[in-house]
């Protein structure tokens, strides 16, 4: 660290040295370019967006627009523009009544702020509406943001909250405090009581979020929980419970989805109804992973020799003689030499005859061998391969390669490989969300994808202004031949800036071209942190980034991996007390040893504190060794900490529950009368969970702390502001531009200085595999092989490609969509049936046994009425429907066919009957039989009158039987519930079927396209061929096992 200090003071000197003004940011002339457009920067931080508030005219204005509900994309450019600054003049409007509201709130006390939630559930319960009391509540929001928090929102973030609760996409740049803006909305919508999910992209920005931001929801009086990976379900039904739930899409579906296979309904954690849910980073959620399923498999179905062998054959195969493959559609062909050679390997197995698989083993061994390549787009850890998520550059946990692609790799990676899974439950993203009765999201890269967004979700893409006017310089791309020259050009691109004290974010799209970086760095003498999906880095994660505005830093990040933490420039204050108080206060709390690796932490933040502050750390340490007997999590340190390094910004900036007056105590360094201060101070966090002596000390330590991190970091940001403030450098073009707008977007956040550039080359995936020969051989002939050139033209022609490349995987989503639809049909009504089975009452639960038994009766019975009555063979009938029940022969009395004719012949069917059902069960048949549909045809008042008889028959004998199996142990109640059981496994089963043939049906329908027939029209129809039969099954299925381990009758 010290070295690190000295380093960064040399930086300092050189550039504040004697004779020497500040250095100017200086470009290259021929790579400079001034972005026209505003733009800012994704609040983590969202204290760097928060700050006094500038007023509009106040008015009273009308409650913002509701949903558009014309197709978005049709509508003409210039219509489109001038219907969004409607909209957006309207919504002005409201913001003018909410900073008139705002004004007579802050004399209210924090007793007045609380009793606000209160009157607001009353008058919405009494029928008042949302956005009447939209003013008033985003009002309540701010005030107390100010005061817990010590930020406030501005009038562009009211506006971004107004567009959330409106249900649309508020596109709001990088570092506009995205963050701060989704607690409007929450707060709103939590207030029906029926929840409110506010969505994220990994577990640590929902831990953060809810930390951070449930301070302020608390503080109002609702009830705000995380669900974490590692939550137990016991937790999660908490979580979902409470009236705010901070959750990761990926958990979110999968608790959908377990919440469907549960067998008992205290096993349910989410709630009935999905009322509201904001995404954070939408774009990453709705489209980069829309269309991948959440799979929930079962069983191993095949052992992993086989893969084994196959990828022995795979590797001494060759490429271009034995097959053929194309990256971009990530596909292998056998050529006839190939399939030749591979026989003669297998010998007397075949590839595909009788049955066998050996010709999907291998073609899998070769899409593992040419198309997925380690720490591309996978590493391996503690012998497991874990998938690299290709938008964010995070491992994906638990994620599994499917159709055997999965065991492919692990068999080329020499693993264990685990058997194929089956799927038994499945649900994709597109076709999740769209449940929720109202859907928002945020992100700072939508506008590309609004018409994508319309069509399949109905969203609408709102852009917000920003509240400072960008001032970054984007150049354009420099374009070398080789791999191998551009990375000596991205080497003398970071060290030009780094020579300067410039901090320099380079972006990677691999952990392997990061490491190659690395090393390269590491070669000429740069010092620089790494970012990737390697675990070392990935746990640090949130500090890495937070640092890299630091005076002389240079950082490598895959994938703009970090998304969701904001680059300060001159450092992250909070950031860097949260981690010394953690390094402090951590074992003191928990009293237990281990834990995280806090000082490798404060490494990576190396801010230098004086003695005074380190002992006022020190003290707090002492105090919550001796004063703090009962442990505490490591997850309620974390949310303590993060509480006090709030409560102490808060103190900073004069704002906060502790008001202005501590301030003078802070600035000039008198520790003593701060302390005896705080002892006044009602709001002090971690009430619940330390003594009040050592919440003032913690209190103490972390302002001063803060007071100085802060002062450290905003006169370096002034250095790196005069040295050009953030460079970011891509090292290769994404197939889509918002992948590379979220990179552009980490410098010139907040009106900051910040300048982009991407360096490229001629072999990078998006030439090589989207390119075609045209576009190389047009740019190999102006490249000299050691200097790059840039060009405006250049850039508009990968700009075109770009768009060629998204529209490409545009079309594949929406053909994605397209058959995942009937599939979402079939799945609401399978599990809705579940969710009835298992949630029903006993009465309930029996009602539909009735409906599935008319239902399997009549169809037996129908099958041998044909006719008039006069031909109908009814003791054939009957014994249809014995064998439809199950019970052959032990169903019906005796002589009931006779009976049915003689009513039938002498006309009785038409007069009602005396039934000698038990009158404990009377009610129930009379209410089922009061539905019971008519047969339609001309005979069909006769054939109802069998049916109705039969089945009633039927429904008696089962009751019947139900009251003869029970025993003071086991009585009738606890026999259904037995059955709810058995019904719940039986649909489960049957489902995983189903999936199984819909997969095998949606993977030989393309074939279908050479008999000139429309692969997706006959999907459709096979489709709902297959789910009449699912549905069929399921009733035949359920009745033939109702009586099953019941006693029969004598009769």
């Amino acid at each position: 660290m010290e070295a690190a200090a000295a380093s960064r003071r040399s930086l300092l000197g050189r550039v504040l040295g004697p004779g020497r003004g500040p250095a100017r940011f200086r470009t290259r002339p021929r790579l400079a370019a001034r972005v026209g457009h505003r733009e800012g920067s994704d609040l983590s931080d969202a204290a760097a967006s928060a700050g006094p508030s500038t007023s509009s005219s106040p008015s009273p204005g009308p409650s913002p627009p509701a949903r558009a509900t014309e197709r978005e994309g049709g509508v003409p450019l210039w219509r489109r523009i001038f219907r969004r600054r409607g909209d957006l003049k309207r919504l002005w409007s409201t913001v003018g009544a909410i900073n008139e509201i705002g004004e007579g709130l802050r004399l209210a006390s924090n007793e007045e702020l609380r009793e606000k939630t209160n009157e607001f559930r009353i008058r919405i319960a009494q029928g008042e509406s949302l956005d009447s009391i939209l003013p008033e509540a985003f009002a309540v929001v701010r005030e107390a943001s100010d005061r817990v928090l010590g930020l406030r929102h501005f009038d562009v973030q009211l506006l971004g909250g107004m567009v959330l609760h409106n249900g649309e996409i508020a596109e709001m740049q990088t570092g506009e405090g995205k963050t701060l803006v989704s607690t409007l909305p929450a707060y709103l919508n939590a207030l029906t009581g029926k929840g409110v999910q506010v969505v994220t992209v990994n577990d640590y920005l929902a831990r953060r979020d809810a930390d951070w931001m449930g301070q302020l929801h608390r503080f109002l009086g609702l009830t705000v929980e995380v669900v974490q990976s590692s939550s137990t379900q016991s937790q999660r039904k908490r979580a979902y419970d409470a009236d705010i739930t901070y959750v990761t899409n990926s958990e979110l579906g999968f608790d959908y989805l377990r919440d469907n296979m549960v067998l008992d309904a205290s096993e349910l954690v989410m709630r009935s109804e999905l009322n509201f849910a904001i995404i954070d980073e939408v774009d990453s959620v709705l489209i980069d992973e829309g269309r991948n399923p959440l799979l929930i498999s079962y069983q191993p179905e095949r052992e992993g020799g086989s893969y084994h062998e196959a990828s022995r054959i795979a590797a001494a195969m060759r490429a271009g003689l034995d097959y053929e493959s194309d990256a971009k559609e990530k596909t292998v062909e056998l050529t006839e030499d190939g399939m030749m050679a591979v026989e003669e390997l297998l010998g007397s197995r075949g590839m595909w005859e009788g049955g066998s698989e050996w010709g999907r083993y291998v073609l899998d061994a070769l899409k593992a061998k040419e198309h997925f390549v380690r720490d591309v787009h996978y590493i391996v850890r503690d012998g497991q391969v874990q998938i690299i998520d290709e938008f964010t550059g995070r491992v994906k946990p638990r994620s599994r390669w499917s159709d055997g692609i999965h065991q492919a790799v692990e068999a080329k990676e020499g693993l264990e490989v685990q058997g194929d899974q089956l799927v038994a439950a499945s649900i994709t993203y597109q076709c999740f969300f769209k449940m929720y009765g109202k859907l928002s999201g945020m992100t700072g890269t939508a506008a590309t994808e609004s018409e994508e967004f319309w069509e399949t979700y109905k969203l609408r893409v709102v852009p917000i202004p920003t509240n400072r006017t960008c001032v970054r310089t984007d150049a354009p791309s420099l374009i070398y031949p080789t791999d191998g020259s551009k990375w000596e050009g991205v080497v003398g691109e970071v060290a030009e800036r780094h020579d300067r004290g410039q901090p320099v974010l380079v972006g990677t799209t691999s952990v392997g071209h990061s490491e190659l970086l690395s090393r390269w760095l590491s070669g000429v003498g740069i010092r620089h942190t790494l970012l990737n999906a390697k675990p070392a880095n990935a746990a640090q994660e949130a500090e890495i980034i937070s640092q890299a505005g630091r005076l002389g830093a240079v950082t490598i990040s895959t994938n703009m991996a970090g998304r969701g933490t904001d680059i300060l420039l001159g450092g992250n204050p909070l950031e860097a007390v949260r981690v010394v108080l953690l390094q402090n206060l951590c074992q003191a709390l928990t009293k237990a040893e281990g834990g995280p690796d806090y000082g490798r932490l404060a490494e990576i933040v190396d801010v230098e504190f004086p003695p005074e502050c380190l002992g006022l750390a020190a003290r707090a340490r002492a105090s919550a060794l001796t004063e703090c007997a009962d442990p505490l999590s490591l997850e309620e340190v974390e949310q303590l900490v993060l509480e006090f390094c709030g409560f102490a910004r808060g103190l900073l900036t004069g704002r906060g529950s502790a008001g202005g007056h501590l301030k003078g105590m802070l600035e000039s360094r008198d520790y003593g009368a701060l302390e005896d201060a705080l002892a006044a101070e009602d709001d002090l966090p971690g009430s619940e969970l330390v003594p009040d002596a050592a919440r003032r000390k913690f209190a103490t330590a972390a302002a001063f702390l803060y007071a100085h991190c802060a002062a450290t970091c905003d006169r370096e940001g002034e250095v790196v502001r005069s040295l050009g403030g953030l460079h970011v450098i891509g090292t290769q073009l994404h197939d889509s531009r918002r992948i590379d707008n979220q990179l552009r977007g980490r410098a010139g956040r907040q009106g900051d200085p910040g300048s982009t550039i991407f360096v490229l080359s001629l072999q990078d995936d998006l030439l090589k595999i989207h390119g075609g020969d045209r576009t190389a051989s047009l740019m190999t002939s102006i490249l000299d092989e050691q200097t790059g050139v840039t060009s405006r033209l250049l850039d508009q022609q990968l700009l075109t490609l770009q768009r060629s490349v998204e529209e490409w995987y545009a079309g594949i989503r929406k053909q994605v969509y397209k058959y995942d639809q009937f599939l979402d049909i079939q799945r609401a009504q399978i599990y809705g049936l579940r969710r009835n089975v298992l949630t029903s009452s006993a009465n309930e639960l029996l009602d539909l046994i009735f409906t599935y038994i008319r239902a399997e009766v009549g169809e037996a019975v129908s099958s041998r009425c044909d006719g008039p009555p006069g031909r109908w063979d009814l003791d054939a009938a009957c014994a249809a429907a014995e064998e439809a029940l199950g019970r052959p022969g032990l169903v019906l009395p005796r002589g009931f066919a006779a009976g049915l004719r003689a009513d039938l012949n002498s006309g009785a069917w038409k007069r009602p009957r005396e039934r000698s059902f038990p009158a404990s069960s009377a009610f129930l048949f009379a209410y089922r039989a009061a539905g019971s549909p008519q047969e339609p045809g001309r005979w069909g008042p006769e054939l109802s009158f069998v049916v109705n008889e039969v089945a009633g028959a039927a429904v008696s004998e089962y009751l019947s039987a139900l009251r003869r199996s029970a025993t003071p142990s086991n009585g009738v109640s606890r026999i259904l519930d037995d059955r709810r059981y058995s019904i719940l496994e039986l649909v489960d089963d049957r489902w995983q079927r189903h999936l199984k043939h819909m997969s095998s049906l949606r993977n030989s329908v393309s074939l279908r396209v050479f008999g000139q027939l429309d692969p997706l029209e006959e999907y459709k129809v096979d489709s709902a061929r297959a789910l009449l039969s699912l549905v069929s099954s399921v009733r035949r299925d359920i009745v033939r096992s109702l009586f099953e381990g019941l006693e029969e009758s004598d009769n």
